[in-house]
């Protein structure tokens, strides 16, 4: 089986500066556990998890934990022409 035959299309994406609320509302109505967060130019630059929303929930604060970025994965196949991460790398 592929990843086409079951990712979600067109991609939901938010904003980053889309409202905490308004990505809750989003992974609940779809059902997603997560969501990218593109830039204006469309561009990968982090993910919003139920896990990201839960631990800000629990810290109370208005910032959730922040955790390094990951290392670039080696570019491939049609994901490297059309969907350009932003990690460290």
């Amino acid at each position: 089986m592929l990843v086409a035959q079951v990712m979600s299309a067109p991609a939901v994406t938010v904003g980053p500066d889309d409202k905490v609320k308004g990505v809750a509302a989003i992974l609940a109505g779809r059902g997603f556990s997560a969501v990218p967060v593109v830039d204006a130019d469309g561009d990968l630059i982090g993910i919003v998890s139920e896990a990201d929303l839960l631990a800000l929930a629990d810290d109370g604060g208005p910032e959730p934990p922040s955790r390094p970025r990951p290392a670039c994965p080696p570019p491939s196949g049609a994901w490297s022409r059309s969907w350009r991460p932003r990690c460290q790398g």
